[in-house]
C-alpha cells in the first residue's frame, strides 16, 4: 500500500471520530522554532522569553511561520513570563510588566501581517495566552519533576504530601493550593489590567501541569478573575497536564503516580471543586509521543464516566471562539506533543532520530511524527468518548513543516 493510501485511510478514521469543521491546527514549539530555524540563542533563564525584549523581529517571524503552515491558533511566547522569573532575570518591575504585554501585541503584529498578505476571507487566526506552571518559573525548572518549593509544595522534596498524619497532609495540601491560586490569579491580573492587551487575547492556554492541586487552583483563579475583573470577559480557556514518562510527576497516597483520567477529574469533576469554573478544554502537551495513545484512552474513559451534576456542560459558545462548532457540549481535546526525538537531561540535548528508522526511508521525520499522532488519535479516542472537537499541534522538538504535515491528515 502507498504511503498516500495510508494517509488516506488515517484521513478516514479521524473524521470518523471528529469531523473537519471540529478539528483546528495549533502552532508548533516556539523555542525549538526560534533555536533551530531562526537560529537564535535561547539559552537564557528566561529560554524564548527573552527575545521578547532583545529580538522582539524573531517572535513575529516565528508565529508567522506558524501561521502560514496553517495554523489556526497561536501561542504568546509568554510560557515563563511572570513577575517573578523577570526579576530574577534582573528587570525592574516596571519593565516586567511591559515586556508580558508587549508578548502579546507582538502575536497581533504577526497575525495581522499575515492577514495582510493572506487571500481574502481567510479566517482570522486566534491568540492563545499561553501561561506554563509555577514549576516553569522556578530556577532549576520543575514543571516536569512537580517538585515545587514551599510553600507551593512540601518542605522535603516531593510531589506530594506524605506525612504520616493524614489531616496533616490535608491542610498543608490546602495551603499549597492556596498559593498557586494566588500566583495564577496575580499573572492574570497582569494582562487583565491592559484592555487592549486583554481583548487581543482569544484563548487562554495553562500549559504543562504537572500536579493536580494546581489545576485545582487554576480553576480557582479563573473563578476569582470573573468575579473580581468584572469588566473584562472571560476567554475560552484549558488546561493541559505533560505526561514525561506517560503520567503525572505527581504521587498519590500510596505512591502510585497519577494519570491522564486523575487529570480529567481535576478538570471537570464538580465535586472536586464545587462551584469554580472548569475549562473548555482539556489538553495533553510536552509529552514523548509514544505516551499519546494511552493517555488519550484514559482521558476518554474517565469523561465517559463523568456524568450528571459531576459534569458541568461546556458552553457552545466559548467552543465556537476556541473553532469548534455544533451543539456539543463536551469539553474540547486539545493535543500538541513533543517531536519523536528524545531529551537527555544529563546533556541537555535532544537524541536524532536512528537513520535505521524503518519509517524515515520514505518519509520525513515530520511526516513520520504526524501519522503517528493521527493514529495515536484514531486509536486512543472512542468515538462515543464526548469531546466535542480536537485542537491539535506540537510543542517541543515540533516546526512549522511539521503542522503542514500534520495539515495533510485532515
Amino acid at each position: 500500500m502507498t504511503e498516500l493510501a495510508k494517509d488516506a485511510i488515517l484521513e478516514g478514521r479521524l473524521s470518523s471520530i471528529f469531523s473537519k469543521d471540529n478539528i483546528v491546527l495549533l502552532d508548533a514549539g516556539l523555542g525549538t522554532t526560534l533555536e533551530d530555524v531562526l537560529r537564535k540563542d535561547i539559552s537564557h533563564p528566561l529560554w524564548s522569553a527573552h527575545l521578547i525584549d532583545s529580538e522582539p523581529e524573531a517572535i513575529v517571524q516565528a508565529h508567522l511561520a506558524f501561521l502560514k503552515a496553517g495554523s489556526a491558533i497561536i501561542l504568546t511566547a509568554t510560557y515563563q513570563c511572570a513577575p517573578e522569573t523577570f526579576l530574577r532575570a534582573g528587570y525592574s518591575a516596571e519593565k516586567v510588566e511591559d515586556i508580558m504585554h508587549k508578548a502579546v501585541q507582538l502575536a497581533v503584529q504577526a497575525r495581522d501581517q499575515y492577514l495582510q498578505t493572506s487571500k481574502l476571507n481567510v479566517p482570522t487566526p486566534k491568540i492563545a495566552l499561553s501561561l506554563g506552571p509555577y514549576g516553569a518559573t522556578m530556577s532549576p525548572a520543575a514543571e516536569f519533576s512537580g517538585i515545587y518549593s514551599p510553600p507551593y509544595g512540601p518542605l522535603q522534596p516531593s510531589t506530594s504530601f506524605r506525612s504520616s498524619d493524614s489531616s496533616d497532609n490535608t491542610q498543608k495540601e490546602q495551603e499549597a493550593e492556596d498559593a498557586l491560586v494566588k500566583f495564577h490569579l496575580s499573572r492574570l491580573q497582569v494582562f487583565a489590567s491592559s484592555p487592549e492587551t486583554w481583548n487581543s487575547i482569544d484563548i487562554i492556554a495553562f500549559e504543562t501541569v504537572p500536579l493536580l492541586r494546581e489545576a485545582r487552583a487554576i480553576r480557582r483563579a479563573m473563578t476569582l478573575l470573573a468575579s473580581t475583573s468584572l469588566s473584562a470577559q472571560i476567554p475560552p480557556w484549558w488546561i493541559s497536564f505533560n505526561f514525561a514518562e506517560g503520567v503525572l510527576a505527581e504521587q498519590g497516597p500510596a505512591g502510585d503516580h497519577y494519570t491522564a483520567a486523575d487529570a480529567v477529574r481535576a478538570c471537570f469533576d464538580q465535586e472536586v471543586r464545587p462551584h469554580t469554573s472548569t475549562p473548555t478544554a482539556y489538553g495533553i502537551n510536552c509529552t514523548h509521543i509514544k505516551h499519546v495513545k494511552k493517555s488519550l484512552q484514559l482521558a476518554s474513559q474517565a469523561l465517559g464516566e463523568l456524568s450528571g451534576a459531576h459534569l458541568a456542560g461546556t458552553d457552545p459558545v466559548s467552543l465556537s471562539r476556541l473553532g469548534i462548532q455544533g451543539k456539543s457540549t463536551g469539553p474540547g481535546l486539545v493535543l500538541y506533543p513533543n517531536g519523536g526525538r528524545v531529551y537527555v537531561p544529563s546533556t541537555m540535548t535532544w537524541l536524532p532520530p536512528s537513520p535505521t528508522i524503518p519509517e524515515l526511508n520514505d518519509a520525513t521525520e515530520a511526516q513520520v511524527w504526524a501519522r503517528k499522532l493521527v493514529a495515536a488519535v484514531v486509536e486512543g479516542v472512542p468515538r462515543e468518548a464526548g469531546w466535542s472537537g480536537l485542537i491539535i499541534g506540537g510543542c517541543c522538538k515540533t516546526e512549522p513543516d511539521y503542522l503542514s504535515a500534520l495539515r495533510h491528515l485532515f
